[in-house]
């Protein structure tokens, strides 16, 4: 998947991550990564601020809650 600068830290979480976070729960194998120059979001949409999380907080709160 290529992200758009204008998607949301929630839509990106549903779109790419949710579906992994389903097939990990099943008892199947899940990777994701990001991959981009410096300075071109990766950080932002794995972590993001603590007042629009990204999506390993967004999958950790999946996972343990």
């Amino acid at each position: 998947h290529i992200l758009t600068d204008n998607i949301s830290q929630s839509a990106a979480f549903k779109e790419l991550a949710l579906p992994l976070l389903d097939d990990l729960i099943q008892g199947k194998n899940s990777v994701l990564f990001t991959y981009g120059i410096t300075g071109s979001g990766k950080t932002y949409t794995m972590m993001g601020p603590l007042n629009n999380p990204g999506l390993i907080p967004r999958s950790f709160d999946v996972i343990f809650n």
